[in-house]
């Protein structure tokens, strides 16, 4: 209702700014959209009987860069300028008479490009994609030509096909960020297909890549500008697209990954060597730089000015690591870690210290620039001071250390901090008794879970073990095993009691209902399965089975208790938040309590009434793959399982485990280190 006012209220506001201008007189005044930020009609102009479409926006600023609406407009009449004079546009804009928040131009009959391709047999639909990328390309090149390097909103639907074949491009609006001339293609295409294949299917995909690989000359650094994308963005079709044609990407690009035998120290000391020796200082968690412990952080904290950061940011790149949106980041297998370097060129305005004068005193360590001990914890007091309020236990050690071997003249006015009272929580060092007790309301209110979900043989304890080792480096965090079967919250006990008679119960039923002989997988003859022993057979099958679970009596005793799963679930969850990590990570979920049943009502009414989580990682393959890694479920029980936890939903993202380590597990990392 409120839409609607809102609607009629502008229709109105609409009219009355045609009929001020007095070229044009509207009838038949037509809604068509309402984005929140602009309100689209259509109208027929009395006096000639053209029908035309106008835009209203609503807002003061574009909501790109915070351009102002009168310049936003102006460019997107500038830009339908170009196009028309380079014989591109079909259509005729015109500016309304002292308007400064209206575009208006002719209305155009046709289907969008979304509609009109999907429809087209293989043949057609490479064609017209063909001739959709020679289009494109036009008019990039009329854009680059008049120096116009903007993003445009490269939809498909925002291509209308015309009865006679011709392809118009409307809808100008325009992220009015200016792109980098080299990259403003790369970046175009790699934006134009990555909206795309939202609205394709996966076989029009795979054309429109082969299509662009063919006609398009950059095509090597659009796709590694894709892979990117794919790291950053939370574009699903395009993370799917990405994962499912990972090879052809890897070995077809410049795109790459380390070897699964070089290590960090080995690597970012090759990197550091080859910077320009006065061009930057590694600040902090360098410890594991000087001695051979391992890498025990995120990220490593180079200082450097701000004139240097691009020629830094292409060593590291000509090194193989990722550069991304001024990040730095590679994913070493080796370890199973993501690290990042953060480059700093704020050190003079955050810590009030010239960055020469640190660069004057450093330590060089096998050749590379590390930050002497005095500014070192200069700087972690600042940071404690200033910003963050507490202090990491190991920092708290290294200063304690430090102000006793002699040191305290330099750092007198810190010297009382070794001798205050502490307050430990959660691996980090507090001066003040409230400061503790804060960070401990932060963790339960910023608590987070991050799910693994899938078939057994997903590899759900292996990626919830990598993401466990990266995240700890960050925050607090535990691992949890949610298992089990037909207890899915996955303990031996029930309400915290292994002595509970319900739990007694429970198992009895178990053990007595459910313990077979495994139903034949798909894969094995029976003939090869009589010859196991009976004893045997006992000890390698399980009770699981689609079968057994099938039963009405069976479904009905796991209905009957389905009360005391859901509150046993919501008790547990209670209580991991109050525990003092901040982030805990479960192989497995609550979801799993959908397996137990067959009747789909049965399930859709669970899904509503166990604890969820926001986080969560679907892991699937191909039933086949699930059984040959691990033999607990036969197919039909795969499968059974692959479809409760696809009505599960609500996922983080769905990822596909069938493909090269490295890729899908930075993919994972990635996504969970960024939602913290």
């Amino acid at each position: 209702m409120k839409n609607f006012l809102k609607i009629h209220k502008y229709k109105k506001k609409i009219n009355c700014l045609i009929s001020a201008d007095k070229r044009f007189k509207a009838e038949n005044l037509c809604f068509k959209s309402f984005n929140g930020r602009s309100i689209s009609m259509s109208f027929i102009d009395s006096y000639t009987g053209d029908k035309f479409f106008i835009k209203q926006f609503i807002k003061k600023e574009s909501g790109y860069e915070g351009i102002s609406i009168t310049n936003f407009v102006n460019k997107k009449y500038y830009l339908v300028d170009i196009l028309r004079d380079a014989g591109l546009l079909s259509y005729s804009s015109y500016k309304l008479k002292n308007i400064c928040d209206v575009y208006m131009r002719d209305y155009l009959s046709g289907v969008n490009a979304a509609e009109y391709l999907k429809n087209l047999n293989e043949s057609d639909f490479e064609k017209k994609s063909s001739e959709l990328l020679l289009y494109l390309n036009k008019v990039m090149t009329a854009m680059r030509r008049n120096k116009l390097f903007v993003c445009l909103d490269l939809r498909l639907e925002n291509f209308i096909i015309l009865n006679d074949g011709t392809i118009n491009i409307i809808d100008l609006d325009l992220t009015y960020i200016k792109l980098n001339s080299e990259d403003f293609e790369g970046n175009l295409y790699s934006k134009f297909f990555s909206n795309a294949i939202t609205s394709l299917s996966h076989t029009q995909q795979l054309i429109l890549f082969k299509v662009m690989e063919a006609e398009l000359s950059g095509f090597p650094k659009i796709k590694k500008t894709l892979v990117n994308i794919f790291y950053s963005d939370d574009n699903e079709s395009l993370d799917r697209f990405v994962l499912s044609n990972h090879k052809y990407f890897l070995n077809n690009s410049s795109y790459s990954f380390f070897s699964n035998e070089i290590g960090i120290k080995a690597k970012l000391t090759e990197t550091l060597l080859n910077l320009p020796k006065r061009s930057y200082i590694v600040a902090r968690r360098y410890d594991w730089l000087l001695d051979n412990s391992n890498f025990n952080s995120k990220d490593i904290d180079i200082f450097c000015e701000e004139y240097a950061i691009l020629s830094i940011q292409k060593v590291f790149e000509s090194y193989g690591w990722d550069v991304y949106n001024g990040k730095i980041s590679q994913f070493f297998e080796s370890q199973n870690l993501l690290v990042t370097i953060d480059l700093r060129s704020d050190v003079e305005n955050r810590y009030q210290i010239k960055f020469d004068e640190i660069l004057d005193n450093v330590d060089i360590v096998d050749g590379v620039n590390i930050i002497d001990s005095y500014y070192y914890h200069y700087i972690m007091l600042s940071n404690f001071f200033n910003f963050k309020k507490y202090m990491k236990d190991d920092y708290y050690k290294k200063l304690t250390l430090y102000l006793q071997g002699g040191n305290s003249q330099k750092l007198s006015k810190y010297k009382y901090l070794c001798a205050k009272k502490v307050y430990k929580y959660d691996g980090k060092v507090y001066f003040s008794l409230w400061r503790k007790y804060r960070s401990f309301l932060s963790n339960f209110l910023n608590h987070k879970d991050f799910v693994f979900i899938g078939a057994d043989g997903a590899g759900k304890s292996t990626l919830a073990e990598i993401v466990g080792n990266n995240i700890s480096l960050v925050v607090s965090s535990k691992i949890k095993y949610l298992g089990g079967f037909y207890y899915p919250s996955g303990r031996t006990d029930l309400f915290f009691h292994k002595t509970s008679i319900v739990f007694y119960v429970l198992k009895y039923i178990k053990d007595f209902v459910f313990i077979r002989l495994r139903s034949l997988s798909r894969t094995q003859s029976k003939e090869s399965y009589e010859h196991i022993s009976s004893t045997k057979r006992k000890k390698v099958n399980t009770w699981r089975s689609m079968s057994t679970l099938n039963k009405a009596y069976v479904q009905f005793l796991l209905t009957l208790f389905l009360p005391v799963l859901i509150l046993d679930c919501w008790i547990h969850k209670l209580y991991f938040r109050v525990t003092p990590y901040r982030v805990y990570i479960y192989d497995r979920y609550y979801d799993d309590i959908f397996i137990n049943y067959t009747y789909p009502f049965v399930r859709h009414i669970t899904k509503y009434l166990i604890p969820t989580s926001k986080y969560k990682f679907y892991l699937y393959s191909m039933p086949e793959e699930h059984f040959n890694r691990k033999h607990d479920e036969d197919i039909e029980m795969i499968l059974h399982m692959q479809n409760c936890y696809t009505e599960s939903a609500n996922y983080l993202i769905n990822l596909p485990t069938n493909i090269e380590k490295s890729f899908l597990n930075k993919k994972i990392v990635t996504m969970a280190l960024f939602s913290l």
